[in-house]
């Protein structure tokens, strides 16, 4: 049912990886994320909330990098805008009432 989504999930931590200006902690913190909310769309039943949550901290992750210097700003704002698309596809604002 999430597999697109998923899809979705495994080319943004593709993103991260080629980041060029992520060091491979950072890179590691914001993987370990979307990691997660891979796994709780591929429960039984998908715990899309909890997923939406890790997208959510994901992206407020990828914020204080931004604000840290750690990651260039427009590449750190094309993430963001990834993450936000598929928090769209996933409906989060209504699991998060």
């Amino acid at each position: 049912m999430y597999d697109d989504i998923i899809d979705l999930i495994e080319d943004l931590i593709d993103e991260v990886i080629n980041s060029e200006s992520l060091d491979e902690a950072d890179q590691e913190k914001l993987i370990k994320k979307l990691e997660t909310a891979i796994r709780f769309l591929e429960n039984d039943p998908p715990q899309v909330k909890a997923a939406c949550g890790k997208l959510k901290a994901f992206i407020n992750q990828v914020n204080a990098f931004i604000n840290a210097g750690r990651i260039d700003q427009s590449e750190g704002e094309a993430l963001i805008v990834l993450t936000e698309i598929i928090r769209a596809l996933l409906k989060c604002w209504q699991h998060e009432k």
